[in-house]
């Protein structure tokens, strides 16, 4: 029996079997298929980790970066990298799970009140409540230790081997690894609102919503980035680029070997993006995930197809989603919806019956 539904049957169990009086009795529920059949709607309808704020993974799963997501706490954001991920909790505690090759597990930092997590492919960045950097992993490249140091930063964002960071004027910090000048051809000047790292290449978003774009162009994924204004959102994957448009549209650009560019979903109504290795995702407003690119792992295809959920990340070859809160009164209703509803709604009929008899 899958777990959901033995915790139902159990829930039910323990109300049917009470029988102490109270103002309102539940009326006693006989298992019709019918109201079976509620609750097999309950379970379509609610998400495959009903726990409020937990998270949803799938994709390669070669290090426990899937099959280890813990579940002991309620997330607010995520991401995630090579073969790991990251979570932060309501308290801004910071869980990490999946390979611990250089650290990136067992070094991560302890305290709480860190705001937002970005992933590298070994090594990760957590921004404080002060707006300071904390860093952990692998630092070959000086990923770790060039981290800029002091208070005030907004943003911070790992490429594959590198960093960037957002201070409080708009202006953009680089460091670590510079293939194809990832960090020295980061843009001067201020005013920027928002930055994303590919591989080896970077994306910052002005006041305008117009993108510059910087670093490893091999493929494309700096010169064909878009001139236009009016963009919201950036993600970097490893050798490509996807924004989010103020009317909810999607652009794409850079290498297609896996159509992570051709086959971006067309159409309005998106509120999030984030982008894997060769893969990507888009957030719709009803919390529906459309997934596109490479799939060798199940990245794609195996991405949930349920509705309401709050948050996606992207690693490099797996997919992650948190769980929001369920609505309460709709389950309510599927549950007990014939017999509490139906008795309802009798005793209105009644009620409007009793009021023609006397003329009211």
């Amino acid at each position: 029996m899958h777990p959901r539904f033995s915790a139902l049957s159990a829930w039910f169990g323990v109300l049917l079997a009470s029988t102490r009086p109270s103002a309102f009795s539940f009326p006693k529920i006989s298992f019709t298929p019918t109201r079976w059949l509620y609750l097999l709607i309950i379970m379509a309808m609610v998400p495959t980790q009903a726990k409020a704020g937990s998270i949803i993974a799938w994709g390669l799963d070669s290090a426990g970066q899937v099959s280890n997501v813990p579940s002991e706490a309620r997330f607010k954001t995520m991401a995630a990298g090579l073969y790991n991920a990251y979570a932060l909790d309501d308290n801004g505690y910071l869980a990490v799970w999946g390979w611990d090759s250089l650290g990136q597990v067992r070094n991560r930092p302890s305290q709480p009140g860190f705001t937002s997590v970005t992933a590298g492919a070994l090594h990760a960045y957590a921004l404080q409540t002060n707006g300071s950097i904390v860093a952990w992993g692998d630092n070959y490249f000086r990923q770790v230790s060039g981290t800029p140091t002091g208070t005030g930063f907004e943003a911070v964002s790992a490429g594959s081997y590198h960093g960037y960071a957002l201070d409080s004027l708009g202006a953009i910090w680089a460091w670590g690894y510079d293939l194809g000048e990832a960090v020295s051809d980061a843009p001067t000047g201020y005013g920027y609102t928002a930055i994303a790292s590919g591989a080896y290449h970077g994306y910052a978003l002005r006041s305008d919503g117009s993108i510059a774009a910087w670093g490893n162009d091999f493929y494309n994924q700096v010169a064909h980035t878009p001139t236009d204004s009016g963009y919201v959102a950036l993600a970097g994957g490893a050798h490509h680029g996807i924004a989010l448009r103020s009317d909810g549209s999607v652009a794409a650009w850079g290498w297609d070997a896996f159509g992570q560019v051709s086959q971006a979903p067309t159409g309005t109504g998106f509120v999030a993006i984030a982008s894997g290795y060769y893969h990507s995702y888009a957030l719709r407003s009803d919390g529906t995930i459309v997934a596109w690119g490479d799939d060798r792992h199940g990245q794609v295809s195996l991405t949930p197809t349920k509705s309401g959920f709050s948050k996606i990340a992207a690693g490099a070859y797996q997919g992650y989603a948190i769980v929001p809160e369920p609505s309460s009164a709709v389950i309510a209703i599927l549950l007990l919806g014939q017999p509490v509803v139906g008795k309802l709604i009798s005793r209105r009929r009644n009620l409007i019956a009793r009021r023609k008899e006397v003329g009211c």
